[in-house]
């Protein structure tokens, strides 16, 4: 089990992290699952303040069309694999953060996903 107690507490940062995270739990009854899913995003937020950002702020400019969300995923793909996270971590990162997007009016697709990764 990963121990998120030492992360970013993202849910301070947007409340619509917590219901997406509500909505994660919903669907799979499990707390296990709601803390990883929180530990992808605590990792995204993570990456996103060293591109000067935040998740509030991404939405923002996503939702105006002024960045791409698959530039951005593969922005953070690009540092995963700079912190040397394992292929099969990466995509469950990138999953996370492809599903909390979409949560958000994204619509971006596995395809895409796939893309970045091969």
């Amino acid at each position: 089990m990963v121990n998120i107690s030492n992360m970013l507490d993202i849910s301070n940062i947007d409340p619509r992290i917590d219901e997406y995270l509500e909505r994660v739990f919903r669907i799979s009854k499990s707390y296990s699952t709601k803390r990883s899913y929180k530990g992808a995003l605590n990792k995204f937020q993570r990456f996103l303040s060293r591109e000067n950002t935040d998740l509030p702020n991404l939405l923002k400019d996503l939702n105006e069309k002024k960045k791409d969300p698959i530039d951005t995923l593969d922005g953070f793909y690009t540092y995963l694999s700079k912190e040397n996270a394992s292929k099969s971590t990466i995509a469950g990162y990138l999953c996370v953060t492809k599903d909390f997007l979409n949560f958000h009016g994204m619509h971006i697709y596995n395809g895409d996903v796939n893309q970045i990764l091969n």
